[in-house]
């Protein structure tokens, strides 16, 4: 049997080229086997589950973001009750022959919104920082907001805020891309319990022992499943967390020292700090506030 085709009209508002539904799954709900004839944008709000996307599973966390083409088919499971956000438009609608032209100048753009990959080849999930899912967040309201009106300013607005959500997408892929694990073993339930305490406690004193005693597993296999199922040493992860809410502090307060960004930000020592500062961003926190 052949899946089920939605278009956009069904779900776009009058006088909209762009829809945006706020929706969640009960734990251990489902969606059947379906397809667009847009493109969607979907942003995992709360909770976990597993995506399929055109016969291949994967992990969907809190903070995720999916990319489906049209014409490709797609469902989902929830491990849990699951949250997220459905954006849908049709590029060649929306833009002008110009626009698509500049999108498609840049080469993560094509990758990620254009160019069709084989079956089983879909563009993995990926995974937002927790300052940019809260970006991700304020744009998708502000968009909502937007589609509740129907003059012709709010229409302008709403096509400023898709192409602000398709530039945050196409800023972290594909360095971003979730590597997807092998069907029915667990590991999206035990990577999300593992991410969501990561997520809400990395400015505290948080270590590898702590989280794998939330996790229920050792400090070993810890290490080990994170790499795996992410492709970033869990170290590097927490740090790189730190590191960019310290570019937020550094924004805010500029009357706050460098010592007390780095103890807002869950280091323990200034200097380590300003190491894995400029590792990431290769310049030095008071060299970020001088340019700044």
């Amino acid at each position: 049997m052949e899946p089920f085709t939605y278009n956009l009209e069904t779900f776009s508002p009058p006088g909209h080229r762009v829809a945006l539904l706020r929706q969640k799954c009960r734990s251990g709900g489902e969606q059947t086997l379906h397809r667009h004839d847009f493109t969607e944008i979907v942003l995992i709000r709360g909770g976990c589950g597993v995506t399929g996307i055109d016969a291949v599973h994967y992990p969907t966390v809190t903070g995720d973001v999916l990319v489906i083409q049209p014409g490709s088919t797609h469902c989902f499971f929830s491990s849990t009750e699951l949250r997220w956000y459905n954006l849908m438009f049709r590029f060649a609608e929306l833009f002008t022959p110009e626009e698509l032209e500049m999108f498609s100048a840049s080469s993560v753009y094509r990758q990620v919104f254009v160019e069709r990959r084989p079956p089983g080849g879909a563009f993995a999930p990926l995974r937002f920082s927790p300052l940019r899912f809260r970006r991700m967040t304020d744009l998708m309201e502000q968009l909502a907001d937007e589609l509740n009106k129907t003059d012709s300013a709010a229409a302008l607005n709403a096509k400023a805020l898709v192409t602000l959500i398709v530039n945050e997408v196409c800023r972290i892929a594909p360095a971003a891309e979730v590597p997807a694990p092998e069907r029915g073993d667990g590991a999206h339930e035990l990577l999300s319990s593992i991410l969501e305490f990561v997520n809400r406690n990395f400015t505290g004193r948080i270590d590898a022992a702590s989280i794998a005693a939330h996790a229920g597993i050792s400090a070993n296999y810890l290490s080990e499943f994170f790499r795996l199922h992410t492709g970033t040493p869990l170290v590097r992860y927490i740090n790189s967390l730190r590191v960019e809410y310290a570019q937020y502090l550094l924004d805010v307060h500029p009357e706050w020292s460098i010592s007390e960004v780095s103890a807002r930000c869950g280091f323990r020592d200034s200097c380590y700090f300003t190491r894995c500062y400029r590792a990431i961003t290769r310049e030095t926190p008071s060299q970020y506030r001088r340019r700044d």
